[in-house]
């Protein structure tokens, strides 16, 4: 299991060069804003090389600076939430901390993985503290430089705002939005600084399954496939981590790929290999 675990609730936002810092200290609840302190942070982000995890909003990365330098594995876990796991710094070149490691078999299966970017951020940070002086959230103004080495070697530079929850509660981050709304800034598209450096390389996620499925035959059953089958390997990080309800959402899993296979076995050309799935 992980040395650290913590829930990732953040807003981020895209910004110009030259825009000024809101008045942070107009959100509610919000009582000082500290004086910025500056880091500069260098990370560097692994994934195989085809980009398995990438488009599962997935992301592993290495990185040194700030006051939380280490390995950190990011997975979705629900709309503008991630489960961050966190592990010691090691030795350059030391490898995948195997505690991570096992949290993204199910995507990498046995394939190597390697450093696909690199990001070095100029981060600025405010803190937002309440009356009692505790932190609320943290603001961060990022200048980023990335260099992605996949699938051919590229380079870019952006700005972004963060605003991310350290103990307020969720209405902080709607707040926030809402005041850097009238400033005519929008969220960002992008859940992640890896994701956007990579841009159009980013190879396409798995189908998110509608409500109603329409086509031929094949394609709904595609279609229905595809999204059991991220159904499971969802599951799969939460049934190493001995979460609640894992083992039963993958059963569930399971039993629906089984039973489409089981019921619509002549629509498939290799009726032996999805026969042998079926039953099993």
């Amino acid at each position: 299991m992980p040395s650290t675990t913590v829930v990732e609730m953040e807003r981020k936002f895209d910004v110009k060069e030259g825009a000024a810092v809101p008045r942070l200290k107009d959100l509610p609840g919000v009582a000082r804003v500290d004086e910025p302190a500056r880091q500069r942070l260098e990370a560097e982000y692994f994934d195989t090389v085809d980009l398995r995890l990438a488009p599962q909003q997935i992301t592993l990365r290495r990185r040194t600076g700030g006051s939380d330098a280490g390995w950190h594995l990011k997975l979705p876990a629900g709309p503008g939430e991630r489960n961050e796991y966190l592990e010691p710094l090691g030795q350059d070149g030391g490898g995948v901390p195997e505690p991570l490691l096992r949290l993204i078999r199910v995507h990498v299966r046995d394939s190597a993985l390697t450093v696909v970017a690199r990001l070095s951020t100029k981060r600025t940070v405010y803190r937002l503290r309440n009356k009692k002086g505790n932190v609320m959230a943290e603001f961060s103004d990022d200048q980023v430089h990335a260099e992605t080495l996949v699938p051919r070697p590229s380079s870019q530079h952006w700005r972004e705002w963060e605003l991310e929850l350290t103990g307020g509660p969720r209405t902080l981050l709607d707040a926030g939005q809402g005041l850097l709304a009238k400033a005519g800034l929008r969220p960002a598209p992008e859940s992640s600084k890896l994701v956007r450096a990579l841009g159009k390389n980013l190879p396409g996620a798995y189908p998110a399954l509608p409500a109603r499925l329409k086509g031929s035959g094949g394609d709904v059953l595609l279609t229905y496939l595809a999204g059991q089958t991220h159904a499971l390997t969802e599951q799969d990080p939460r049934v190493r981590l001995d979460e609640h309800d894992g083992v039963h959402k993958m059963r569930v899993a399971t039993r629906k790929i089984r039973s489409v296979l089981a019921t619509y076995l002549k629509l498939f050309k290799d009726t032996g290999t999805a026969k042998r799935c079926a039953v099993s």
